[in-house]
């Protein structure tokens, strides 16, 4: 194992708390269990685990109220359920630590063995910050987030964008990059979209930070004349679809940049459509006269009815990371993203399967015929200097693959 381990373990089964420590011991690994949440949080407070296993059935504070804690708390250890309930709790529980913004939702069943529990803690503890951005201290973490701040970032180029592969299911050739923004601040360090887009939303800055997005979007794809078939995808906020002459900013962005509508594709989420479809209705046939594709993001998230989704024009849906991230170990989940493509295919739209995070999952959205995939199995979040070495490199992996095969 590399890098330093420590594994805290929240159970009130004491012959399972022996068992854990004594296996995580055995693997070189630091571990401590506790049977109360009191002194659960107190640990993670002053130990800082790296990893931590918990049982979800716990008097005075169940499982989804510690995690719903942990990511007040904005707790960065990759997370394992340890039980023993039925396969559709744990899948509910895993995508609610999804939902939190917590990290992994692994699942280690009652009794645990030596192998899943080395499997677990051989995880790599990363967060989202995959450009090696700076982390936050507590204090200054937990500081809001005023207007003034936002204006500052804009002023002062703190905002960047950074870009994650979308690739074919079934070759895994490059289809394009989804653009995400990221907040370098100079001492809170890296803040991340879900913590400023609302106040940038709330304040009515999202129209100037969506222009910083588009404009370093717009100008990374101009430059990459060796790779004119790349597309480029880039997330709208809901907020924007009502501003009058949104399409022809849209337009006259590419435009200046040299850049063909074509290649670049508008992403909206259910709930910000379902907000004023009339609205939505008239921005996105508007858009799509324009030539821009349309991705119905973050699918299965909200109530979208199937008339919505034939009415509107879209060009692409894309199913939540969430159902993707619990494929693996859960049925439901594999159901509902098969479900997605084969009403994306009735619809003749293009599909997509965010969240992808192991082999097993790219294997599963092949065999049903899913378009398209992202996720940090193929390839994190990289700052767009990186990205033509890493295109590189990945289509040499690609001719090492076919030549085995």
């Amino acid at each position: 194992m590399t890098g330093s381990r420590f594994v805290l373990i929240l159970d009130d089964e004491p012959a399972i708390c022996r068992g854990l420590v004594l296996f995580a011991n055995h693997l070189g690994v630091d571990a401590m269990a506790v049977s109360t949440h009191e002194e659960f949080f107190q640990e993670v407070s002053q130990r800082n685990p790296t990893h931590i296993i918990l049982d979800l059935r716990m008097p005075k504070m169940d499982g989804i109220e510690v995690l719903g804690e942990l990511a007040n708390r904005g707790c960065q250890a990759a997370i394992a359920i340890s039980s023993g309930s039925d396969d559709r709790l744990v899948a509910g529980v895993q995508r609610s630590i999804i939902a939190h913004g917590l990290k992994c939702a692994q699942l280690l069943p009652k009794p645990v063995s030596l192998a899943s529990l080395s499997a677990f803690l051989n995880l790599e503890v990363e967060d989202d910050r995959s450009t090696k951005e700076t982390a936050p201290t507590r204090k200054s973490a937990n500081l809001p987030i005023t207007e003034e701040d936002i204006r500052i970032a804009i002023s002062e180029n703190q905002f960047q964008i950074a870009l994650q592969p979308i690739v074919h299911c079934s070759t895994l050739a490059v289809k394009g990059f989804e653009t995400l923004i990221r907040w370098q601040h100079p001492i809170r360090g890296s803040i991340m979209p879900d913590q400023f887009i609302p106040h940038a939303e709330g304040c009515g800055l999202i129209d100037a930070v969506t222009d910083v997005v588009l404009d370093q979007a717009l100008s990374w794809l101009a430059q990459l004349s060796q790779f004119t078939e790349l597309s480029l995808s880039v997330n709208i906020s809901g907020k924007s679809q009502g501003v009058p002459g949104f399409p022809d900013m849209v337009e006259q962005k590419c435009r200046s940049f040299g850049v063909s509508p074509e290649l670049l594709t508008l992403e909206f989420t259910e709930t910000a459509v379902a907000e004023n479809p009339s609205l939505a209705l008239d921005v996105l046939t508007r858009l799509r006269l324009k030539g821009f594709e349309l991705s119905l993001d973050d699918f299965g998230m909200s109530s979208s009815t199937l008339a919505m989704l034939a009415n509107l024009p879209f060009t692409e849906m894309k199913s939540d990371k969430s159902f993707s991230m619990t494929a693996a170990t859960s049925k439901e989940s594999r159901a509902f993203i098969k479900s997605t493509v084969d009403l994306g295919h009735e619809l003749a739209l293009r599909t997509v399967a965010e969240g992808v995070e192991d082999q097993a999952t790219l294997d599963y959205l092949k065999a049903i015929g899913c378009d398209f995939a992202q996720g940090y199995f193929i390839a994190r979040p990289m700052p767009k200097e990186q990205v033509s070495g890493w295109i590189t490199q990945h289509s040499l992996s690609l001719v090492s693959l076919t030549q085995v095969c």
